[in-house]
């Protein structure tokens, strides 16, 4: 942990890299924009995260809240990862201010993405009144499949955003099949993808 946010394991421009039979647990920040990750990739190529169990995270105050992050710029694009097997659950955010964003598997400027046989729950209230959603999973990925996946989303998202348990951003191309998703339908604000 250090000021701008609490990570459990990163690896940044690697090749072949195997994350695989690790527990990250108990991490919590408390100020936007801070962020919490379990398990961070960046313009990874040919990576795999598998079998590992992320929980009991925390945030407050705004400070971003998420499971596995993988990700990179348009210069810097991630290339060919495996997410699967992984268990990632208790993702808390209870922030009345600021961003608040909660996500499961966050998935941004990669290709050719694998996302497969993982369960992810999140959970907590929060305002979120800059209108960042909370979810169990977000994709700006080009060419990936999510297959099989448990995505539980039952995050209460008092105002501004929303809660879904899948997010594909606009213009990207996937394949998705055999997932079960679930929200609280209860819950204001709350959509399956």
């Amino acid at each position: 942990t250090y000021l701008l946010g609490a990570w459990g394991i990163e690896s940044d421009y690697a090749m072949g890299t195997i994350i695989e039979g690790n527990t990250v647990q108990f991490l919590r920040k408390a100020m936007y924009p801070d962020y919490t990750s379990g398990i961070t990739v960046f313009a990874n190529i040919n990576t795999v995260i598998r079998n590992n169990i992320i929980h009991s995270f925390f945030g407050s105050s705004g400070a971003r809240v998420e499971g596995i992050v993988i990700t990179g710029t348009s210069s810097y694009m991630g290339s060919g990862l495996q997410i699967y097997n992984n268990m990632i659950y208790d993702l808390n955010n209870s922030s009345s201010s600021g961003n608040a964003y909660i996500c499961g598997i966050d998935s941004w400027y990669n290709n050719n993405t694998l996302i497969t046989y993982n369960t992810v729950q999140i959970s907590g209230t929060g305002a979120n009144p800059l209108g960042t959603y909370a979810l169990g999973v977000d994709v700006g990925s080009t060419n990936f499949t999510i297959r099989n996946n448990i995505l539980v989303n039952a995050y209460n998202q008092t105002a501004g955003g929303s809660s879904f348990a899948l997010w594909v951003a606009a213009g990207n191309t996937f394949t998705s099949d055999f997932n079960d998703l679930y929200i609280n339908s209860t819950l204001p604000n709350s959509y399956i993808g």
